[in-house]
């Protein structure tokens, strides 16, 4: 099964924004952007050969941190996905989109520090839609 790119696994998510529409256009300051990306979002894909469809989902919490998880189609979490969880915090910020920068929680003292570590920019689509620049998608979950 194809796996989503890393920065929308870890960046969006569970999805990946209530009333952005009339507040993306004012929100040009990064702490505004925050309240906006609060919440639930997702992103689906299914496998052509197996049928099988997976969601990964994240939540942007208001304390700056975020969880994410990646199920099957029967909402089943995968076992070979463990969910990851950090901080985030927003960069610059315009009408159009912002950076977001995720550091991920580290599950080995051991483990490099310079993969924990990812900026993306992030295009503001519609009040339910955000858009990596890698093209990968997520939609607000209701």
């Amino acid at each position: 099964m194809k796996s989503h790119s890393k920065s929308l696994t870890f960046v969006l998510a569970g999805s990946l924004v209530v009333g952005l529409a009339l507040q993306s256009a004012q929100a040009q300051k990064p702490e505004e952007v925050a309240k906006i990306l609060q919440g639930r979002w997702s992103t689906s894909s299914t496998d052509k050969e197996t049928g099988i469809t997976e969601t990964t989902m994240i939540e942007f919490r208001a304390d700056g941190r975020y969880v994410t998880a990646v199920r099957d189609s029967a909402f089943k979490p995968l076992k070979d996905q463990q969910s990851n969880q950090g901080r985030y915090s927003i960069g610059k910020a315009d009408k159009s989109g912002f950076e977001l920068k995720i550091e991920r929680d580290q599950k080995e003292p051991e483990s490099d520090k310079t993969d924990a570590s990812e900026t993306s920019v992030i295009k503001i689509v519609d009040d339910n839609t955000l858009q990596a620049a890698d093209g990968s998608v997520v939609k607000r979950m209701r």
